[in-house]
């Protein structure tokens, strides 16, 4: 029996990957127990909620680190024993180091998917990151660990096992959201933007700088825009070349679903910012598996993450060196749009093999095989 847990995630968060993970869990095994947030949008990929625990996610730094932990051992104590396989969709790294501790002592089945968290290893803000990348470091250092941890990307698992010497590393493709790409965009202009949630870290100001070289450069018919909220550090009009849509700040801005989806299959490229840069190395990216399920080619600064998918899966859109080449391509795209349609055919090829069906497969492969 699969015991699926997220004691962290509430709402909408990390949706795409929660409802199509506890899709497919469902048809691999019809017998499972479920605890996830009250009002987890994910609640709905559940066919039989008789077995559905609702848990009030809080927000609070003492759930976080404190009482998330102890509902999971008192979840993993209730089911132990009983040839359970324990699914974490989600966990905080403290989490890690006790579930890694759990199986060290007991036979215990418990499987981790790392999300964001991971960041903490290479570039941790503050105290609370630099002591949740002691407690990940101590998980993966830990010989006697029996924890499978799943990467979302086969380009983490690689980077990580490269990394520690732990044997329990496995992985799976990020899942899509099942859509059907629509085109409204009305082919006057190539809209071109970033989407999801903007910040500092991730460059997203970089935009301003490319509207200025685009202006530079002469580009014609050429729309620059954001789809999403800032986190707060990002901020909004600082060019006039650059249009905002679905605007607000994180937390604070109820952005319809819908909406959002629209703006989002309107755009013709999606820009990635994002360099090399080891704060990122290791997190999975859901805007990326989103540009597939859309069929979105990207135009993205370079970095091995990103040249990884495109040597293993096919060039899905450009990779820049520099700011300045981003312009160039898009004053090359400018000029001749059938480049546009040959990226857009290579990324439905890519998308027909990330089905729901071969995401099945994956996790079959990392929960039920044994390696």
């Amino acid at each position: 029996m699969n015991i699926i847990i997220d004691l962290i995630r509430k709402k909408n968060e990390h949706h795409v990957f929660n409802f199509e993970t506890i899709k497919s869990l469902n048809k691999l095994d019809k017998e499972c127990v479920y605890f996830l947030d009250r009002k987890s949008s994910s609640i709905d990929a559940i066919t039989d909620k008789k077995n559905l625990h609702k848990v009030n996610v809080k927000s609070s730094k003492l759930y976080f680190w404190l009482n998330s932990t102890l509902e999971l051992l008192k979840i993993i104590i209730k089911y132990k024993g009983k040839s359970n396989k324990f699914i974490l969709l989600s966990a905080t790294p403290l989490q890690y180091q006790v579930c890694s501790y759990l199986t060290s002592l007991f036979k215990i089945d418990i499987n981790i998917f790392m999300h964001g968290e991971l960041g903490y290893i290479s570039n941790p803000q503050g105290l609370g990151q630099r002591l949740g990348g002691y407690f990940i470091n101590s998980s993966f250092n830990n010989i006697k660990s029996r924890v499978n941890f799943i990467a979302l990307s086969e380009y983490i698992c690689s980077r990580l096992s490269s990394k520690y010497n732990y044997t329990g590393f496995r992985f799976v493709e990020h899942p899509l959201q099942q859509v059907k790409r629509v085109d409204v965009n009305n082919g006057e202009t190539i809209k071109i933007g970033s989407f999801g949630v903007h910040s500092y870290e991730k460059s997203s100001n970089e935009i301003y700088n490319l509207a200025k070289l685009v202006d530079i450069k002469g580009v014609k018919n050429i729309e620059l825009v954001t789809v999403g909220v800032s986190s707060g550090n990002f901020e909004y009009d600082l060019s006039p070349n650059v249009s905002h849509i679905c605007r607000g700040f994180l937390n604070s801005s109820l952005i319809p679903k819908n909406e959002f989806l629209a703006q989002v299959q309107a755009l013709d490229f999606a820009l990635f910012f994002s360099g090399d840069d080891e704060k990122y190395d290791l997190i999975p990216s859901g805007v990326f598996a989103d540009c597939i399920a859309f069929e979105l080619p990207i135009i993205s600064l370079y970095n091995s993450k990103m040249e990884h998918f495109f040597k293993k899966h096919g060039a899905i859109g450009i990779l820049c060196k520099s700011v300045d080449e981003m312009a160039d391509a898009l004053l090359r795209l400018s000029c001749d749009s059938n480049e546009l349609h040959d990226y857009k055919k290579v990324i439905r090829n890519v998308k027909a093999n990330f089905t729901s069906d071969a995401y099945s497969k994956q996790l079959y492969r990392v929960l039920y095989e044994k390696c």
